[in-house]
């Protein structure tokens, strides 16, 4: 056999002390996480400004829409009856819903038989029946709806909205 060998030992280098100040910066400040909350607080804060402008200009266009079905109603109503229904109180139509007056929201308007609309629409806020006709002749009529957004450039000033602008739908 052999002789026998002395198993080699590793030596193991000293090691520097680490320098703290040498070591690269693994956070962030305090100071910059609160820029960066501030920031996102200032940009949800207009935005949700701007989100109430959007739903109340898409209430605005339901508004418009439906005064636009009414007044198709209405003329068909003229084609039988050769005049426009007269006006109730509060801004109904006066006339056309089993024999008494029509209520926004309720009422199906229809004359002798026919139908000419299921239910008169009501205003998407319905706290308030923001829908007027008025008759001014048996040959005219004025359809009006309150408007929240008053730099709508088709609204226009009318008695029923008080300081509001309104959307005007009239008799061809």
């Amino acid at each position: 056999m052999g002789s026998l060998q002395p198993i080699p030992v590793l030596k193991m280098k000293k090691r520097k002390p680490l320098n703290r100040r040498k070591l690269p910066i693994l956070g962030f400040t305090l100071i910059e996480l609160l820029v960066v909350v501030s920031i996102i607080s200032i940009l949800a804060g207009l935005l949700l400004v701007n989100l109430q402008n959007i739903r109340g200009r898409a209430r605005d266009l339901k508004r418009k829409h439906d005064l636009n079905e009414v007044k198709k109603a209405l003329r068909l109503y003229y084609n039988d009856n050769q005049s426009y229904p007269q006006a109730g109180v509060s801004g109904n139509i006066g006339e056309g819903c089993g024999g008494g007056a029509c209520t926004w929201g309720v009422s199906t308007f229809g004359f002798s038989g026919n139908t000419y609309m299921q239910k008169l629409p009501e205003d998407p806020l319905d706290d308030n029946p923001q829908y007027y006709y008025e008759q001014t002749d048996s040959e005219n009529f004025t359809l009006s709806a309150c408007l929240e957004n008053q730099t709508d450039s088709s609204g226009v000033s009318c008695s029923y909205c008080g300081s509001q602008l309104c959307y005007q739908v009239k008799a061809d």
